[in-house]
């Protein structure tokens, strides 16, 4: 058995359940942790023989066929516990075995009560958005089963759970950040005991997260140009071209973190930043990231003039996390309403903010640009990361890569 720990069941003739009957005595339970044994009851009671005959290949009654099983189930239940718990504690093996602790109560096991303390604990830790991923995740499960406890989660209902979202028109990113989520508060789970490793249903030969596609969304070096060249005909035009312009610029840098910039963040020529989305992270993903500052990019600066301390006139100092988190939506969404309008006026079918990142990426990796330099200038930990946001090849270049294979 894991965790060095030995458990086994014994008839207690020590002391007689003179109330149970003449003859009568307990079963109880004996653990063996490092050097420490501790002995508890169980709900069983017997005589000596009736404890013989349920040891016994042979069994004269069906009364005693059924408590037979019964002392199976408890056995395997002790073995179980012992074995979901990494690293093996008594006082968490009493709690889940005796009913005597928070771990052992039923709404500690009802999946959405497990949501619940998760985002609670993400919202102390001020993560917002991702509480509101995770709140989310957990509004889909309930519409899919309203009482879910953690037994029920299995390969089999996380694939019917998948068919169901994907029925429902969702996309598959929206699939993966819920089954991240619901993945993330069963590893919580395993971890407090209240989860057997085995029954983890995530993982090779069980249920994967399905990964999907990254659409190319990178625009082609003549629209970029019609964009940079673009006269905006009013303030919010300005404001959502500002917008676009500063992020392709500065790395592909989302709407999230433009708006969090302040002032002290640039010293010099540069502009130094950690992306809020991995600023807890230990590692390369929580490094800074370092932007050599462009002309176009002062120049959006310039038009700011914000007296506060951040750079763009969205925030506010003394706001509340969840006011910051609203206002950088709507202000999101204002942004992408004009960059639409602005891209109908140069034919441009999709004009949002999420493509000056994937444009960004493209457009130096077309002119030779190392993948490493690309990665460092949007902050990811890896390359692989960044590969996602790389365009495809276009026709031309097939060609020419064609014409070398017959160039040997």
């Amino acid at each position: 058995m894991e965790n060095n720990v030995s458990i086994g069941l014994f008839l207690d003739t020590r002391r007689e359940m003179k109330k149970q009957g003449a003859g009568v005595f307990g079963v109880k339970a004996d653990l063996r942790y490092m050097g420490r044994r501790w002995q508890f009851a169980t709900p069983f009671v017997m005589t000596q023989d009736e404890w013989e005959s349920v040891n016994s290949r042979k069994i004269r009654t069906e009364a005693l066929k059924d408590k037979k099983i019964q002392i199976e189930a408890y056995r395997t239940k002790a073995v179980n516990i012992i074995e979901s718990l990494h690293p093996f504690s008594i006082e968490k093996f009493k709690e889940l075995m005796l009913g005597k602790g928070k771990f052992s109560k039923a709404e500690n096991r009802d999946v959405c009560h497990l949501f619940d303390e998760y985002i609670r604990r993400l919202m102390l830790r001020k993560a917002i958005r991702t509480a509101h991923a995770y709140h989310a995740a957990k509004r889909a499960l309930q519409s899919f089963k309203p009482k879910l406890f953690l037994e029920d989660v299995t390969a089999e209902f996380l694939q019917r759970f998948e068919n169901y979202l994907t029925g429902r028109g969702n996309s598959g990113t929206t699939v993966g950040i819920y089954m991240r989520s619901l993945r993330a508060v069963l590893n919580e789970a395993i971890e407090n005991g209240l989860m057997r490793r085995e029954d983890y249903p995530f993982g090779r030969r069980r249920y994967n997260i399905p990964a999907p596609k990254q659409a190319k969304i990178a625009l082609p070096q003549e629209q970029i140009r019609a964009i940079l060249d673009y006269c905006p005909e009013t303030a919010e035009e300005q404001r959502a071209k500002d917008m676009w312009v500063f992020s392709y610029f500065c790395g592909g840098m989302n709407i999230n973190d433009i708006c969090r910039l302040r002032h002290d963040n640039i010293q010099g020529d540069l502009l130094t930043f950690r992306r809020y989305k991995t600023k807890n992270t230990s590692g390369r993903t929580g490094m800074p990231v370092r932007i050599v500052l462009q002309s176009e990019v002062r120049e959006i600066i310039g038009r700011q003039k914000t007296l506060g301390a951040y750079i763009f006139p969205v925030l506010e100092a003394g706001l509340s996390d969840e006011r910051t988190v609203a206002l950088i939506k709507q202000h999101t969404k204002t942004t992408n309403k004009y960059l639409k309008q602005i891209g109908r006026k140069l034919g441009i079918a999709r004009l949002t903010t999420q493509t000056a990142r994937h444009s960004f990426a493209t457009t130096l990796m077309n002119h030779g640009a190392p993948l490493t330099f690309i990665s460092k200038s949007m902050g990811h930990s890896t390359t692989r990361t960044t590969e996602i946001y790389l365009g495809s090849f276009t026709m031309h270049e097939a060609e020419q890569y064609g014409a070398m294979l017959r160039a040997l």
